[in-house]
């Protein structure tokens, strides 16, 4: 069966998020650009993303069918595909740091960017898979992989995400999701407040927080420190 979507493969580009829209915006249609290399990537606030020894850079641009007031959700379901990918091809369990970061144990091994602009939501990803010697906060996921292995992992992330958005915006993964959070529990500092305690996340992908003052809805710009956290929250490691 035909994908429903072009694949465009490369050894090295300056971003995938760029290249994933440019491609999306000409052919209209949904596009998977994946990269070993990424010279320009960037991710939430821009921040630079890290080279390991061997990366997964994809990006995925689509048109949802979901109403543009449900898209602030899409950054998480994209987590939680991301993170049950890797659990399926590699066989590896990670959590999720709300909003965008996958982690084993308390260090980093990708992350999640979603951009939107004209219709078209570009869900772009990068992963550590192999690193040896990584700095402090970071790692790679296993100790050895191959382009097929890599190819398998973007493209079921590619066919995850485009399912479950084919489907309810309020039907979405929550509860897979939850699961995997490891800042539920954890303290946050936020924007119009001090510190709060991480208690829920929400069917909008908001992230619920406890307050002296009472439970606050917050969303990824309003959020600016999350306590490091264990790999899932019932502290188990698979």
């Amino acid at each position: 069966m035909d994908t429903p979507y072009v694949i465009e493969r490369r050894k090295r580009v300056e971003s995938t998020q760029d290249i994933a829209r440019t491609l999306a915006e000409s052919c209209g249609g949904n596009v998977l650009v994946t990269a070993d290399e990424q010279v320009a990537g960037r991710g939430r606030s821009g921040n630079p993303w890290w080279q390991a020894d061997s990366n997964l850079f994809m990006s995925l641009a689509f048109r949802p069918r979901w109403p543009v007031a449900t898209w602030g959700r899409i950054p998480l379901v994209v987590g939680g595909v991301v993170a049950d990918a890797i659990d399926e091809v590699l066989e590896v369990a990670v959590g999720l740091k709300w909003p965008n970061d996958i982690l084993i144990d308390a260090n980093k091994v990708g992350g999640v960017l979603v951009e939107a602009r004209d219709g078209v939501v570009v869900a772009g990803c990068g992963l550590n898979l192999t690193w040896v010697d990584p700095p402090s906060g970071a790692a790679g996921i296993v100790d050895t992989t191959t382009e097929e292995t890599k190819n398998r992992l973007a493209d079921n992330i590619a066919d995850r995400t485009l399912a479950i958005l084919h489907g309810d915006p309020d039907s979405w993964p929550l509860a897979a999701y939850k699961n995997r959070c490891v800042t539920l529990g954890e303290q946050v500092t936020w924007h119009r407040g001090g510190p709060a305690e991480a208690i829920d996340v929400l069917v909008t992908g908001e992230l619920l927080v406890r307050t002296a003052t009472g439970d606050v809805p917050l969303v990824a710009s309003e959020v600016r420190h999350v306590r490091a956290a264990t790999l899932l929250r019932d502290g188990s490691d698979s």
